[in-house]
């Protein structure tokens, strides 16, 4: 069991590099840490994280990458498209962020409540990027309705839709 615990250790390390070694950081510090640093190590490491999937969004567009799972971004909401009535129903909005092109975000709302949205908000996403020639789209921002994986979301005004 130690064997497959190390093994699974080591394929973190190697799939997810930036994310490891902040653990990695925040586990070989002193166990007499106060819980003030406690908590400001733990908003380092979620800051950290944060960034990497940046960076990961930004490789997967630069790469024309597809099925790259966000873990969760911020953005502002810059235009409120129709929805996609065709098939399961979706809302559609483009979203932006400094360094990135324009993307879209298709939330199934056959499988998730509406975002109540309006221009100018900012809006954290949890889902799978596609790439396009138009930037890209975010998309299963919704629960997994099989049960297999986590799933995705919205979160708007401290509200999370899934």
């Amino acid at each position: 069991m130690a064997l497959v615990a190390v093994g699974v250790l080591a394929l973190a390390a190697q799939i997810f590099p930036d994310q490891f070694a902040a653990l990695q950081g925040l586990l070989s510090q002193s166990n007499n840490a106060s819980s003030d640093q406690q908590v400001n190590d733990a908003s380092v490491l979620k800051r950290d994280l944060v960034a990497s999937d940046y960076r990961r969004l930004r490789r997967a567009i630069d790469e024309q990458e597809f099925e790259v799972w966000l873990d969760e971004l911020g953005f502002d909401v810059v235009k409120i498209l129709r929805d996609d009535l065709e098939g399961s129903r979706h809302q559609r909005f483009l979203v932006s962020e400094d360094g990135l092109p324009t993307l879209l975000v298709a939330h199934n709302i056959d499988l998730a409540p509406r975002v109540p949205l309006e221009e100018g908000d900012r809006v954290f996403v949890r889902g799978r990027y596609e790439w396009n020639n138009k930037g890209g789209v975010l998309h299963w921002t919704h629960h997994d309705p099989k049960g297999r994986r986590e799933g995705g979301w919205v979160r708007h005004q401290g509200r999370t839709y899934k």
